[in-house]
């Protein structure tokens, strides 16, 4: 007589969503599900943004990322406001390789007072991903400050919240101190906003800052006190300088940005809907049907977003 054996069955794949979800998005994985059934990213989500933009991964690279395309990294979900850069040239249309002035070309908009310093655009490069200026400058100085303009004197407003940002590289000799320099309606110096100096920078740099009241322009530069006589060779990566309204730094835009728009598609029936930030902070709000998710996500990306029937 055959006995009958029971083999062990096999057990059930744990579930990647929290206990309750009717419905889930793991941006950083790709994975979505909605009543306990995978579901594709097009149907968990919609997205809009008219424009492209970038958005930064765990090692410090930038990606870009096409219109209407959402900004997902392994950071998870980037979402942002709109928002207006008023560096006119961030973007370094214009410049040309070669000495300025002798072949070479600064971007539009760009400018540099010289003092006696030869300035050399190296090569249009990139930073972490970021299309990056490299500058070169070298000589005998015959003044004592050595200023290069990324943004020409514009208009700002005075008693307002900015954030000054940059990224700079430092590749040979002193780094130069990049500050926002603030002028009066007759375009006298009132105060200037130091952004970074004498330090290694593989990041970018920013400065939350309030304008003065007399405040009536602004112009972002890279600067370096000089000694008259002494021999100077210091050598830049500049990238992505931005100056906006507000006291968050936003991805690096040429110019203006529009906001993203981010709808979750859940189950019929009243929600509890979660958000898991990449700070580890979790963010619960009651909705019905679709949830807009908020564009003013920051500073970190979503890595999860998860909803419970009420």
């Amino acid at each position: 007589m055959l006995g009958l054996g029971l083999a062990p069955g096999v057990a059930a794949a744990k579930a990647w969503w929290p206990a309750g979800a009717v419905y889930a998005a793991d941006f950083i994985n790709g994975r979505y599900m909605r009543n306990g059934n995978a579901i594709s990213a097009g149907e968990a989500f919609s997205f809009a943004r008219a424009s492209g933009r970038w958005a930064v991964d765990s090692t410090g690279f930038w990606r870009y990322f096409a219109p209407d395309v959402p900004a997902i990294t392994d950071l998870g979900l980037s979402l942002e406001p709109a928002g207006t850069n008023l560096v006119p040239n961030p973007a370094l249309t214009g410049a040309v390789a070669g000495v300025v002035g002798s072949g070479g070309s600064l971007p539009t908009g760009w400018s540099t007072n010289g003092a006696g310093l030869s300035v050399e655009v190296v090569a249009v490069t990139t930073l972490n991903g970021l299309p990056a200026l490299h500058v070169r400058v070298s000589g005998t100085a015959t003044g004592t400050f050595f200023e290069l303009s990324v943004m020409p004197d514009t208009p700002i407003n005075p008693n307002t919240n900015y954030a000054a940002s940059i990224f700079l590289r430092s590749l040979a000799g002193p780094q130069p101190s990049v500050e926002l320099r603030q002028a009066d309606a007759g375009s006298g110096f009132v105060t200037a906003n130091v952004l970074a100096t004498g330090l290694p920078a593989v990041d970018r740099r920013a400065n939350y800052l309030t304008t003065a009241a007399s405040t009536a322009f602004g112009r972002m530069r890279m600067s370096q006190v000089l000694s008259t006589g002494s021999v100077y060779n210091f050598s830049t990566l500049v990238s992505s300088p931005q100056l906006e309204l507000g006291s968050s730094v936003l991805s690096p835009r040429a110019s203006e940005g529009p906001a993203d728009n981010a709808s979750v598609a859940l189950p019929s029936g009243n929600h509890t809907v979660y958000l898991e930030h990449g700070s580890g902070a979790i963010q619960a709000a009651g909705t019905a049907g679709s949830y807009a998710v908020p564009a003013a996500q920051l500073p970190t990306p979503v890595r999860r977003i998860w909803s419970i029937l009420q």
